[in-house]
Formats: structure tokens, sequence, C-alpha cells
């Protein structure tokens, strides 16, 4: 448990489709202590997209704290706008979401 004095962003690329259709529920209440997610389209690691699991069910899953984006500039752009000092950004997933991270320590 982490005592902030700001709030808990979380980005999250969730990988692979098939493993994210299979443990949505679980996915979803693994961000039950952020206060925000922000969630980029599912990263294909060793697939294609099956077209039918979407970041945009996962965020569902998880409520009105999350919302799904297209892209990650987007994510970057929400976070350049909104982040607080004190703030904490965690940015989680297989794929590229790290370059968020990049973006904003630049």
């Amino acid at each position: 448990m982490f005592l902030l004095e700001g709030k808990a962003v979380s980005g999250s690329d969730r990988s692979e489709s098939e493993v994210t259709r299979q443990l949505l529920a679980d996915f979803g209440s693994s961000f039950d202590d952020a206060d925000q997610v922000l969630l980029a389209p599912i990263y294909a690691a060793r697939e294609e997209s099956d077209g039918v699991t979407s970041s945009g069910q996962l965020a569902e899953a998880i409520g009105s704290k999350a919302t799904s984006y297209s892209d990650l500039p987007a994510i970057t752009a929400v976070l350049k706008n909104t982040a607080q000092p004190k703030d904490l950004i965690i940015t989680i997933g297989a794929g590229n979401i790290c370059e968020v991270a990049e973006v904003l320590l630049s």
C-alpha cells in the first residue's frame, strides 16, 4: 500500500488479446487502488489482434476512473496536461508504454 500526497495514475497496454479476454475481470479489479487509469490499445506481442477484446472493454471492467485511448501520444498529452507535483505515474505493460514515461521525463 502506498501513501501518496498526490493521486496514483496508471498507464497500461495490456498484452495479448486472449490473455486479456480470459482475465478481464481480474485485470479490472487489479486497478482498484489507482485513482485514474489510462489505457492504450492492447499490445499484440505474439499474435494479431483478435478484433474482439479491446482496451475499451477493459476500461468498462475497471469502471469510471478508466479511459481507453487510441494511442500513446494521446495518453502522453493527457498526462502532460493533468499530472500534478507529487502524483505517482506508473506505466505497466509488455509493449512500448514505457515511451510515455520517457517523453514525460524528457
